[in-house]
């Protein structure tokens, strides 16, 4: 713990005019976990905060004058306030800030600490068991211990003894969430705010609840309310709203929002790869390829955000990008099954097929009736034309998953690659039942209708498919030469026009087709 030099001539003022008073130092808490409860980003030039990113703060009795009457009690997280109250020493609160540094060692040492701490909080507990301080400090720790089941006994212990502890219904209510108890954490961040309405975090953990469980709009609600409690100045609650406006389509508001929270908290990488989401979304290829190259990923970087990020990198081609951010993220999270995956299927984007199908292979090993895991290989041996093979592999995906609509193209292609037509067309027409929006099986069935000489219906799915995916440069290939088919050959060179625009590599084979409809049309 450190005081800053800028501090200290006010220490020695308090002192000077209240000579007989205590004081209360805000503790800043420094780490880089944004998901903690109560974080702030720190605020721009600070000196003190040692390339830490944010804190999270709480008041303490620092300072108050050296009598042998006045004494500690407790084995942690120790309590002098007591012994004030029973001398009647007045208590003052200051600025002053003690800036903590202890959340930024090491994780084992963290680790190691937090459970020296929960044994001395227990033996606390044991002299005063129905001090909802005590418990609240154990269930938090076991928390943060992962041993959730018994954060959540103590907190309904606590709240036996005191039912308005808002702190005690939010820690119940995370413990919940990390356990899937959606609609239980729900009803607990509920009664907190019901106690508590003036704590913006709480909105925050109550739209985050809606969020894990598919309701973005209440969410939203809950994020603006945060908002407005926090006079906007809540980096996370800005961030998740943007997120909640993503999921409801509405672009404009996200950018607005996200916008907000980035100029707030800049390093975040939740924050970075929300905004190239959005910016995908919105077709500004450009600015959310832009956006991730500034993602800097840190040490408590949640899995979520590294999936999302590998996700759109993947879906932008950014593949050298993906492979470095996915091996970084298997350093920290060297047992995440999905991990491992994601890395074999940026190899195979990458086009090292052979490294890719030998990672498949170790994942089925493990998890034998994995559906993408099955789908994927089943996609690597359709491109080595080894068509029975992949067939087989779709065929035992679609088995374990009969209503999965992206394998059951695949199992379209194949079965019309090995000439079995009238098959492919049932389960291509099926897949787009099940996923009308699926712009790869407008695109297979557009295929197998081109194939077959249906050139005006195949130019139906192709346009589909450009719409659903207008970043796709071959689903503008296939369009452009269905319409050379039926002669329509000015709409055929704006878009191999347009082709050229969205994908460099497209270029050649766009010139190609410009030339001909210019010397033979």
């Amino acid at each position: 713990e450190v005081i800053s030099k800028d501090d200290h001539e006010k220490i020695r003022a308090l002192i000077a005019d209240y000579p007989n008073g205590a004081f209360l130092f805000n503790q800043w808490t420094y780490t880089n976990a944004s998901s903690t409860f109560g974080w702030n980003p720190v605020p721009q030039g600070s000196k003190m905060s040692r390339g830490a990113l944010g804190y999270f703060e709480n008041q303490q009795v620092r300072l108050f004058p050296n009598r042998r009457t006045i004494r500690y009690s407790g084995e942690v997280h120790e309590n002098v306030e007591k012994s004030l109250f029973e001398e009647n020493v007045p208590i003052y609160r200051t600025d002053v800030v003690v800036h903590h540094y202890g959340r930024l060692k090491e994780s084992d040492r963290v680790f190691r600490k937090s459970v020296l701490y929960l044994e001395l909080g227990q033996k606390k507990l044991e002299t005063d068991p129905n001090n909802t301080k005590y418990i609240y400090e154990i269930a938090t720790q076991l928390l943060d211990l992962g041993r959730v089941d018994d954060a959540i006994k103590h907190a309904r212990e606590g709240l036996k003894v005191q039912p308005d502890n808002w702190e005690l219904w939010n820690i119940l209510g995370l413990a919940y969430l990390r356990i899937g108890m959606k609609e239980e954490a729900e009803d607990a961040f509920a009664r907190a705010i019901e106690r508590a309405p003036a704590i913006a975090d709480l909105y925050n953990n109550m739209g985050v609840a809606l969020m894990e469980r598919g309701d973005p709009a209440n969410a939203l609600e809950y994020f603006k309310n945060g908002i407005v409690v926090s006079k906007g100045k809540n980096a996370n609650l800005l961030r998740n709203a943007a997120a909640a406006s993503l999921a409801l389509d509405d672009t404009d508001e996200a950018l607005r929002y996200i916008t907000e929270s980035i100029r707030l908290d800049p390093f975040m990488p939740q924050s970075h790869v929300i905004h190239a989401d959005i910016l995908f979304n919105s077709n500004d290829f450009e600015g959310a390829s832009r956006e991730l190259t500034k993602i800097k990923f840190l040490p408590d970087t949640p899995l979520k955000v590294y999936l999302k990020a590998l996700q759109l990198l993947v879906k932008m081609k950014m593949f050298d990008e993906a492979e470095k951010i996915v091996l970084t993220a298997i350093d920290i999270y060297p047992d995440q099954f999905d991990l491992r995956y994601l890395y074999g299927k940026v190899l195979e984007n990458k086009g090292a097929a052979d490294e890719a199908l030998s990672i498949y292979q170790r994942c089925l090993a493990e998890q034998p009736d994995n559906v993408d895991i099955l789908n994927s290989v089943g996609c690597i041996l359709e491109k080595r034309n080894e068509l029975d093979a992949a067939l087989s592999y779709f065929t035992k995906a679609f088995d374990l998953q009969p209503f999965n609509s992206k394998i059951e193209a695949n199992m379209g292609i194949v079965l019309d690659r090995l000439g079995r037509g009238d098959e492919a067309e049932r389960h291509l027409r099926s897949a787009l039942v099940g996923d009308p929006a699926s712009p790869s099986a407008h695109n297979a069935l557009g295929c197998h209708l081109a194939n077959e000489e249906r050139y005006n219906e195949a130019i139906v799915h192709f346009t589909r498919a450009v719409e659903l995916d207008p970043a796709n440069a071959d689903y503008y290939r296939n369009l452009g030469l269905a319409c050379e088919k039926l002669n329509l050959f000015g709409q055929a060179a704006e878009i191999y026009k347009r082709m050229a625009m969205i994908d460099e590599s497209a270029i050649p084979f766009a010139r190609t087709r410009l030339n001909f409809l210019k010397e033979h049309v």
